[in-house]
């Protein structure tokens, strides 16, 4: 916990923490970058996937064009590392 989350829960030393709350669609962002060579293979083979259902869930675009470094979507430029696809 960092000293902000520790002022603002006063109870964390005898719970030995807290629970966090990440929005949901944050939460899928953080997993998608984080997600393995294999994990996006997986997610297209399950039977009825939907691209379009999925997007309306978490946000992502799994047919959209992704940042070799940091697999974030981009358009000319990657907003989250800089690397730019143009070249």
């Amino acid at each position: 916990m960092t000293y902000a989350e520790k002022a603002g829960c006063s109870t964390f030393h005898t719970t030995g923490g807290y629970t966090k709350t990440i929005p949901m669609k944050e939460s899928w962002a953080e997993a998608w970058a984080n997600r393995g060579e294999n994990d996006e293979a997986q997610l297209r083979a399950l039977p009825n996937f939907d691209a379009g259902v999925f997007k309306e869930i978490s946000g992502i675009d799994v047919n959209a064009n992704l940042c070799d470094k940091c697999k974030q979507p981009l358009d000319d430029k990657c907003s989250s590392c800089g690397q730019d696809i143009t070249t």
